[in-house]
């Protein structure tokens, strides 16, 4: 994924996490006022871009409440709401131990840089 730079891969899913719990709290929203179109759309942003970057966990989860959404389903929404919840933050975690070599590492060179 994005070649074998470590920095790259983690600003990318940085990025990543950071949207995509901007549009689950759309979603808790949404799923509060029972706008299911509204949901909906947030819910297949989070599918579209788990797929480009092939975070099959969240492709999963996500596509399961978009069809939830389909079928006007609010409850299964919102256990699938609970769970992407769940899954965001155990990549956020992987996020940050895949930063942390490459934070180190930028710390040693800054401390080499000014001797």
């Amino acid at each position: 994924m994005f070649g074998e730079d470590r920095l790259v891969q983690g600003e990318i899913l940085a990025l990543f996490v950071a949207e995509t719990r901007d549009r689950l709290a759309g979603i808790a929203h949404a799923l509060r006022y029972a706008r299911m179109a509204s949901a909906r759309v947030l819910e297949q942003e989070i599918f579209d871009t788990s797929t480009a970057l092939g975070l099959v966990q969240l492709r999963q989860l996500s596509g399961a409440a978009v069809h939830a959404s389909f079928n006007n389903d609010i409850e299964a929404q919102r256990r699938l709401h609970a769970d992407l919840l769940m899954a965001l933050e155990v990549l956020s975690s992987a996020v940050t131990q895949l930063q942390q070599p490459q934070l180190y590492e930028d710390r040693r060179r800054d401390t080499e840089s000014q001797r």
